[in-house]
């Protein structure tokens, strides 16, 4: 398969706004990932084991994803405040205890899936090294693997057709 990750010198510093990135620069970004990822299995999307390995900077930043489960999706309900969840969203943390639980591999650093922790106490202490690991990626790695998170689920949606449940 051919690498069309995009290069880090063609998005350069002017494409980096307030709070991520021009429209124009996301766009080929999303075009050129979906061109050169492989596509998820569907037995895996229905299992909730599917991970994908996405080459965001060819040979600079590799993100390995995995789907959300029901309870990593309450482990993040349980860690917003309550304003979060009313809709006063700080849009780092929420992005930020997303991919502690979406995230399976950061460049070659993996982190452990909260939702496989035996007791709550595991299950806290991954998340945390998880969130810890997060915090300190510079602000344009962390958008960068944001905007690629939700990318890999709008795929793995996109790969649950009637033909791959076999009623096509």
């Amino acid at each position: 398969m051919e690498d069309t990750t995009l290069e880090p010198e063609e998005y350069g510093e002017e494409a980096v706004q307030q709070f991520g990135f021009s429209p124009e620069v996301l766009k080929k970004l999303k075009e050129r990932i979906a061109e050169s990822v492989e596509a998820v299995d569907i037995g895996d999307l229905i299992m909730g084991t599917a991970t994908q390995k996405v080459s965001i900077i060819a040979g600079k930043l590799e993100v390995t994803y995995r789907l959300m489960t029901p309870k990593h999706h309450s482990l993040i309900s349980e860690k917003l405040p309550a304003a979060d969840v009313a809709g006063d969203v700080d849009v780092r943390k929420l992005c930020m205890y997303t991919m502690a639980c979406s995230v399976s591999m950061l460049n070659q650093t993996a982190l452990g899936d909260p939702a496989n922790g035996e007791t709550n106490k595991d299950v806290q202490a991954i998340f945390l090294a998880n969130t810890k690991a997060l915090e300190n990626v510079p602000e344009l790695v962390f958008w960068l693997t944001w905007y690629n998170h939700m990318w890999f689920i709008e795929r793995s949606n996109a790969y649950v057709t009637e033909e791959a449940l076999g009623n096509g």
